[in-house]
Parts: C-alpha cells; sequence; structure tokens
C-alpha cells in the first residue's frame, strides 16, 4: 500500500513514538 518514501516516513514516526 506504501508506495511513496514520505508515507512509510509518517509511519516510522507513528512506530518510534510508540
Amino acid at each position: 500500500m506504501v508506495n511513496t518514501g514520505k508515507e512509510r516516513a509518517k509511519v516510522s514516526l507513528l512506530f518510534t513514538w510508540a
């Protein structure tokens, strides 16, 4: 579903914050 690095960066941030 993630085809852009930006979307992935957002998820990564969420995971890091979590």
